[in-house]
């Protein structure tokens, strides 16, 4: 799950409230315990309690679970659904950045062609060892006229386009770094 500040609290279970109405007391009786001790007793006194007055916790913890999804469909309503998702996808629980990831550059026709005869060759010598097969991939693309080497060329132009669309998109989108800002104020 990704850290985003502005996305509501989470609700908290009936058990927390509990132990937030008990801890000071419990330190306040007992105030050689340290946060470990307290947290153990608090429990232990939880467990003991009867379900009659575990009662009033768990309706504070429903009270608190119905706000919450509330304010989180409001939360998700006000979201932009393309950017809040890449910026979720992209939040780290500490709350920096991954950066945005390079496009993945355009392949030429000969990789589509080793793409789709790897497969091929895997598949009737399973136990083939890859640089043999790679070698005999090699020969079959040596072999292939240039008319069976138009559809690998129509792949590959394809892909470069597609790059050439992704690039763009990512030099629009990714952050500037302090030496490309610094530069440009110039």
């Amino acid at each position: 799950m990704s850290y985003n500040k502005d996305k509501p609290k989470r609700n908290r279970s009936a058990w927390t409230f509990y132990s937030m109405e008990m801890r000071p007391k419990v330190q306040k009786k007992n105030a050689d315990l340290n946060f470990r001790e307290v947290t153990k007793k608090v429990n232990e006194d939880w467990k003991e309690l009867s379900g009659k007055a575990k009662k009033k916790y768990i309706k504070m913890a429903s009270e608190d679970k119905k706000r919450y999804q509330k304010e989180l469909k409001k939360w998700q309503d006000e979201q932009t659904s393309e950017s809040s998702e890449e910026e979720l996808t992209r939040t780290r629980y500490n709350g920096r950045k991954k950066p945005i990831p390079r496009p993945v550059g355009a392949r030429n026709s000969y990789q589509f062609f080793m793409m789709e005869k790897k497969k091929e060759l895997k598949k009737s010598n399973p136990d083939m060892d890859s640089k043999k097969v790679n070698k005999k991939v090699s020969k079959a693309w040596k072999a292939i006229s240039e008319k069976s080497k138009k559809k690998y060329t129509k792949m590959a132009e394809d892909d470069k386009k597609r790059y050439k669309k992704d690039w763009k998109k990512y030099e629009k989108d990714r952050p500037k770094t302090t030496s490309e800002s610094e530069s440009s104020s110039d």
